[in-house]
């Protein structure tokens, strides 16, 4: 995977390489190379937006896949409660039973629900930090590179 921070340089590198146009002070850089590397840039950062589109499709399908199985469980927990309660020497039994297969499935949802939730909050908070250190590094190396276009500036206004 091609990293940010490489393109940055690169990008960084080809603008700072540039000639000072004659007369107005501006740098002219090759714009063929400087588009084809803010387009390695824009490839880059979709891998990250993917990630969390990927990871939020997981989670619906393993949040349907626990729905689905506390569903099964529950009908299985209704069916076998009202064939035992269809006998009447273990009416009670079978509605003791039934309750506890029905808080079964309730607890299996929960503890689904809870591991999904969790493993998802971590991904997304791990794809924001790479996220986040990607701008911060944007945002310095933008910093960075209008210091230097202002040094080379105010070195050709002195001359």
């Amino acid at each position: 995977m091609i990293n940010i921070e490489d393109i940055l340089k690169e990008l960084e590198d080809e603008l700072l390489s540039g000639k000072k146009a004659l007369f107005s002070g501006k740098i002219v850089a090759d714009t063929l190379k400087v588009t084809e590397l803010l387009a390695k840039l824009r490839d880059t950062l979709p891998d990250s937006i993917q990630n969390s589109r990927r990871i939020l499709n997981e989670r619906e399908d393993i949040m349907k896949e626990a729905n689905q199985r506390a569903d099964m469980i529950f009908r299985s927990a209704k069916d076998k409660a009202e064939k035992l309660t269809n006998e009447s020497s273990i009416v009670q039994s079978a509605e003791k039973r039934a309750m506890e297969i029905v808080k079964e499935a309730e607890a299996y949802r929960d503890k689904m629900y809870y591991s999904v939730n969790t493993s998802l909050e971590r991904m997304l908070k791990e794809t924001e930090t790479t996220m986040g250190d990607a701008i911060m590094l944007i945002h310095e190396t933008r910093e960075q590179l209008a210091d230097r276009i202002n040094k080379l500036n105010y070195r050709s206004d002195n001359d």
